[in-house]
This record gives C-alpha cells, sequence and structure tokens, in this order.
C-alpha cells in the first residue's frame, strides 16, 4: 500500500499522460487509481507491474470510448443516487461506513473514488441496455438448445428442472451474453477508427 501512495503521489505530482484517445488524455494518476479500486473492490492486493497497468489502461480507454459514444447518442449515465445506493450496501458489507472509509484510506483511496466507480459500473450497463440489448433476438430454438446442453446436464436424480421453469432465466442469460458480445465487436470497431497512443514510458 506504501508502494502504491508513493506511486500516486509521484504521479500526481507530474501526471503525466499515460494514452491519449483521440482528443482525450488519461494519465498515470487515472491508471494508478483504477488499478486500486480494481484490487480493493476484489479484496485482493494492488499490482503495478507493467502489464497490470497496460490491463487498467486498456479498461480507461474503453471508458473513454463508451462515454464519448453516450455524449454523441444522448445516452443517460446512472444517477449519483443510484451509486450512493450501491456505496451504502458495500458499506453494509464491510461493517459500515466507518469500516469502508478505513479500509479506503488503507487503500490510498477515497470514499469518492469508489462512488465514481461505482456510478461508472452502473452507467456501463445501462448504456449496454439502452445501446445493444434492443437489438438482440433470442429464439425458442436457442433456449432449447441452452436448456438441453447446460441445463439437462446438470439436474440431479428426481428434481427435475422444466424448461418452463428455468426459461425466463435462460432468456435473461442468452441477451446478457449477446449484448457482451455485441459491446465487445463494437469496442473493437471503435478502437481501431480511433487514434489511440500508448506512451511507453508510463508503463514501464
Amino acid at each position: 500500500t506504501l508502494g502504491f501512495l508513493a506511486s500516486l503521489t509521484r504521479a500526481a505530482v507530474v501526471d503525466r499522460i499515460a494514452v491519449t484517445v483521440g482528443n482525450q488524455v488519461i494519465t498515470e494518476t487515472e491508471i494508478l487509481r483504477s488499478i486500486a479500486l480494481t484490487a480493493f473492490l476484489n479484496g485482493e492486493k494492488p499490482s503495478f507491474t507493467p502489464e497490470s497497468k497496460r490491463q487498467a489502461a486498456d479498461r480507461e480507454v474503453e471508458q473513454k470510448l463508451i462515454r464519448k459514444e453516450m455524449e454523441f447518442g444522448h445516452y443517460a449515465g446512472a444517477t449519483d443516487e443510484q451509486a450512493a445506493e450501491l456505496l451504502d450496501k458495500t458499506a453494509k458489507n464491510v461493517g459500515g461506513e466507518e469500516q469502508l472509509e478505513r479500509q479506503l484510506t488503507a487503500a490510498g483511496l477515497t470514499v469518492r473514488d469508489l462512488e465514481q466507480h461505482l456510478l461508472w459500473q452502473l452507467t456501463l450497463v445501462r448504456f449496454v441496455d439502452l445501446r445493444f440489448r434492443p437489438a438482440i433476438q433470442v429464439t425458442a430454438q436457442d433456449v432449447q438448445q441452452y436448456y438441453t446442453r447446460e441445463i439437462l446436464p446438470k439436474q440431479k436424480p428426481g428434481q427435475p428442472v422444466r424448461l418452463a421453469d428455468v426459461r425466463d432465466q435462460i432468456l435473461e442469460t442468452l441477451s446478457a451474453q449477446r449484448a457482451d458480445q455485441q459491446l465487445d465487436e463494437w469496442l473493437k470497431h471503435a478502437k481501431a477508427t480511433t487514434r489511440i497512443d500508448y506512451k511507453k514510458e508510463a508503463f514501464e
């Protein structure tokens, strides 16, 4: 943690640009904070290797591209109230607000950092639902195939699972999978058509 604080302090003094995405920039501080937040939420120790920095930078690049698309398409994001509600649930999971704040401070983070991160996660889900879900079609045959492939083999003797009982769950699963695939394809295209420059010195 002390290593992260030192890295963050060093980055904050210079806060050099790590990546340019079109006319947008991602700073080294943003990448370090992303690593720390992801590790915090996963209950892991943050790793600030060149590889983990690059992975965090990739996530930040995708966020910039999505935010630009949201602005262009006038997509509404999640609200601060929704993020605050999720933050409250997170606090309860660790024993209250004071405990959460202590843990965040120990990780070199603030409550605001976490709230902004949660706000983005909610916004991303909302964007995927609005941008890709409407065009997704799941047929009865798709549902049957999933049921046959994924549900039937896992049934326990004497405890049959009828298709009718899990149809809605399968529909949701397939829709979510296809929406994620559509997002991945869209991001691939967006990256290919946007000038993205990773500054080598920021990932050493």
